[in-house]
């Protein structure tokens, strides 16, 4: 069961990964400063302001970023792995990387002086507002930017100062719709979808993992005794699909503007979701496959231990190895099998050889249980 529902989960999460990838609007507080309407949205880590999003209204059938470009884009582009448009406008060149491929947007950009002048004012702004400009959406006829708050930041001033942002993201928007609509109807990135395709399945892979790993630690039985193997099998098929899919990022996305952001996010939460996914697929379906008769062993009771922390209690009881490896077996149990459990008592373990030849324990039980 489980087996099979790791699969539509992971199906499931990539789906709506990629959905929120293509439609990436948002939705915040409504503000109105200056004649101009926008909305502002805060987010926080561990209770503190981390980060802003302040956004307007703008016109449609858009798709493009615009980042802070940092020595990472800079050491990409010199190895020739993407390949970023220059406008020609070397303090703009110099300060904002292009995620955008789109032949039609770069064009108009280069010949729109206004454009680039409001982007560098906007990232400039940010500075000087105590922020730091993460990036410059255009999606889902929206025009926003994403901040970071410095250290310092007064929380309070955030709709003032949200509305110097939205002015000149309305100047931005202002020059995009003077453009004939001939000419903008084709904003669309050609690299969007299959991106997002791809970076769907790693973020998928990610929270997959997560979520199944979450219920493998709460899950007391059954339980599997080879988990070294079993963890070295899951590193070699997850880091396998992680190269599948950095070859397809080649393939696909060739020298464009955003290779390099596919591919370090793939190496970062795309290596960890293919281990994870393939350690609880290749464990539940170790269990739920296996057909083979289980083998029950007496062991002793060698030691009972609580572990406390700040919101749960664990039990554990410590067993003389059945498998005779000469090492005690520290293993989880529910509260009620813990306090029947008497050092000295004997055990019953019930061992199957496993569908993969994972070994793992089908029951344990107190061998004076009626």
């Amino acid at each position: 069961m489980w087996f099979l529902f790791g699969i539509i989960t992971l199906t499931s999460f990539s789906i709506f990964s990629c959905y929120k990838r293509i439609n990436a609007a948002w939705i915040g507080d409504l503000s109105y400063r200056h004649g101009i309407k926008f909305q502002y949205k805060v987010s926080r880590n561990k209770n503190e302001l981390s980060g802003i999003l302040v956004g307007i209204d703008a016109p449609k059938n858009h798709d493009y970023s615009l980042k802070h470009e940092n020595f990472v884009d800079r050491f990409f582009k010199s190895v020739g792995l993407s390949n970023e448009h220059q406008i020609g406008n070397r303090e703009f060149d110099d300060l904002v990387y292009v995620v955008s491929d789109n032949s039609e947007l770069l064009r108009q950009i280069s010949s729109r002086p206004k454009i680039a002048d409001s982007v560098v004012r906007l990232f400039k702004a940010g500075k000087d507002l105590n922020l730091v400009v993460k990036e410059v959406r255009h999606n889902s006829g929206r025009l926003w930017v994403k901040l970071k708050t410095n250290s310092g930041f007064d929380e309070r001033t955030i709709v003032e100062k949200s509305a110097v942002l939205a002015r000149i993201l309305k100047e931005i928007a202002d020059e995009i719709e003077q453009i004939p609509q001939a000419s903008v109807s084709g904003w669309k990135d050609p690299f969007v979808l299959k991106a997002a395709i791809i970076l769907a399945v790693s973020t998928g892979l990610a929270v997959n993992g997560c979520v199944h790993l979450v219920r493998l630690f709460y899950t007391k039985m059954p339980f599997t005794v080879d988990t070294d193997r079993l963890l070295a099998d899951a590193v070699f098929l997850g880091v396998g699909i992680v190269f599948v899919l950095i070859f397809s990022t080649l393939i696909v996305l060739g020298r464009s503007a955003r290779t390099h952001l596919v591919l370090i996010e793939l190496l970062l939460i795309g290596t960890f979701g293919a281990v994870s996914t393939a350690f609880s697929e290749l464990r539940d379906m170790n269990i739920e496959l296996d057909k083979s008769i289980a083998v029950a062993y007496e062991v002793n009771v060698v030691d009972k231990k609580i572990s406390k922390t700040r919101k749960s209690r664990n039990y554990y009881v410590y067993l003389n190895d059945w498998n005779e490896s000469g090492d005690q077996k520290k293993t989880r149990v529910s509260r009620v099998l813990y306090d029947k459990a008497m050092v000295g008592d004997i055990f019953i373990v019930k061992q199957k050889a496993g569908y993969l030849n994972y070994r793992w324990v089908e029951s344990l039980e107190a061998k004076n249980d009626d």
